[in-house]
């Protein structure tokens, strides 16, 4: 899965190569969703190799809404739900 794959690559010292052709896969998906930061070879390469540059703020975000914060090696941020730009009632919009 994905994720799990994300969390492994947080916990990885970056960058990482990446030869296996099912975690480029997931690195893709990762890639597209703007998770991860890689090099990544063309889908008809002779050969398949990923660079992982790095996780992107969202992919870390991503991770601190998944999984304990123990398990990530980065202090969880919560927003607290009592701020005035993060309440707001049905069909209000936020920036009125």
């Amino acid at each position: 899965m994905p994720v799990e794959l994300l969390r492994s690559l947080a916990s990885s010292k970056l960058p990482v190569t990446v030869e296996d052709i099912g975690d480029i896969d997931q690195i893709r998906v990762l890639a597209a969703a703007g998770l991860v930061r890689a090099v990544l070879p063309a889908v008809g390469a002779h050969v398949q190799r990923a660079e992982v540059l790095g996780l992107s703020p969202a992919g870390e975000e991503t991770l601190r809404q998944t999984l304990p914060a123990l398990q990530l090696g980065f202090a969880v941020q919560r927003q607290s739900s009592a701020s005035p730009t993060s309440t707001r009632k049905h069909g209000q919009r936020l920036d009125s």
